[in-house]
């Protein structure tokens, strides 16, 4: 696969993730958009109703503190928990469907922080991509009473809960198969990155401990103080001193660098 190839894969995953997380904005606020037909669809007192978004958002916490691991695979659970929930709710008719909509918050809670996760871990420019990915939730977020009020006109609300799980469903499997591979990628990209950074830190370390020979006891050299100007010029200090005649750099005050 040519590099031209992998590139416009990776661009069609993140735009197709972009599109999921979209959706579970939408998905988040359908409960309470729709909350009159379901206090009708299901008679619920105020109090029911009420416990019905309490189960949603703790079932939405709980969802992202169980995102952890394999973040693919959390994206999946959350995907297919999300369908087993969106389709119950859409066929209960007389039991309570309290314990669905927990179901139905950890499901979102799975999703989003998977979402986030990968897209996180794949951004060139972190804090851009979180800004844009926040705005494609809550675009999802306000689009969600007009899509619904369209949608009722032609189908029921069972009917639209099924299709966003279905639309959910093939784009995050979609997703999964175009990443594939993508995370190991990424993280042999973090782990050079990491070995690079650890050996420049050990080469400013050592060139700092020679500076701090060099200065004296009485001088105290520390390394947060030092930026790279300082530390080329304390570089170019040393060549011009070994490169000296010997009889002169034993009357010469070693060089010290300047604050």
């Amino acid at each position: 696969m040519t590099s031209a190839s992998v590139l416009s894969r990776e661009r069609l995953n993140a735009t197709v993730l972009s599109i999921v997380f979209g959706l579970t904005g939408t998905a988040t606020v359908l409960p309470g958009v729709a909350l009159p037909l379901l206090l009708k669809r299901w008679s619920l007192h105020d109090s029911q109703a009420a416990m019905m978004f309490l189960l949603l958002f703790v079932g939405s916490s709980c969802g992202a503190l169980l995102a952890r691991g394999v973040l693919e695979r959390a994206l999946l659970a959350g995907t297919v928990l999300f369908v087993v929930a969106s389709s119950s709710l859409a066929m209960v008719h007389s039991t309570s469907p309290l314990p669905f909509f927990a179901l139905y918050g950890l499901s979102l809670g799975l999703m989003m922080t998977s979402i986030s996760l990968i897209r996180s871990r794949q951004a060139l420019h972190l804090s851009r991509t979180m800004n844009f990915m926040n705005l494609l939730w809550s675009g999802g977020a306000v689009a969600c009473p007009a899509l619904l009020a369209v949608c009722l006109r032609y189908v029921d609300m069972g009917v639209f809960f099924r299709g966003l799980a279905l639309c959910i469903l093939l784009l995050a499997v979609s997703a999964v198969l175009l990443g594939r591979g993508r995370g190991r990628r990424d993280n042999e990209r973090a782990a050079h990155h990491d070995d690079h950074g650890r050996v420049a830190a050990h080469r400013r370390h050592e060139l700092v401990g020679s500076l701090r020979d060099r200065g004296g006891a009485g001088r105290r050299i520390s390394f947060q103080t030092y930026s790279p100007l300082k530390i080329f010029l304390a570089r170019a200090t040393r060549r011009r001193s070994a490169r000296r005649p010997a009889s002169l750099r034993a009357t010469l005050r070693p060089a010290e660098v300047s604050r």
